[in-house]
């Protein structure tokens, strides 16, 4: 893990630099402080942070079992994650997303049972109160509904 950290955090400051370049071609507003480049640039420095901190983290931190078991649980909750985003379309926004919460949840070892029956509900629930009946955004609609 090590190896891979500082591979990764190089690879990170890397794009922050390259971003951060290729800001300076933007054109500077008379009108305004911040100009185009303001957000960019912004973003480009709090990567170039981010991949400093990882850099220097994995100097100072030993590898251990506990850390190898967290990169096998965000590894399954990125491809259950995947999943979800890809069978959207085919059962329907409402459907995929209880059954990606209790997965979530599963996965997660929630223990407490009421949460596997609120979270989803109440999550579609709000979905459609604010989407679909408040701002009339429709969603997804799939086989199931």
């Amino acid at each position: 893990m090590k190896r891979a950290n500082i591979i990764s955090s190089l690879i990170v400051m890397v794009i922050s630099v390259f971003f951060y370049y290729n800001t300076l071609g933007f054109k500077k507003l008379n009108t305004a402080d911040v100009g185009p480049a303001a957000m960019p640039r912004l973003f480009s420095i709090i990567l170039m942070v981010l991949g400093i901190i990882l850099f220097t983290q994995s100097f100072l931190d030993k590898e251990n079992r506990k850390a190898k078991k967290i990169e096998k649980i965000i590894f399954v909750l990125t491809g259950v994650f995947l999943m979800y985003v890809f069978l959207i379309p085919v059962l329907g926004f409402y459907s995929t997303t209880i059954f990606f919460i209790l997965i979530m949840l599963f996965i997660t070892k929630t223990k407490q049972i009421t949460f596997y029956l609120f979270v989803p509900l109440f999550s579609c629930i709000f979905v459609f109160a604010f989407f679909e009946y408040f701002l009339t955004v429709p969603v997804p609609k799939g086989i199931l509904f």
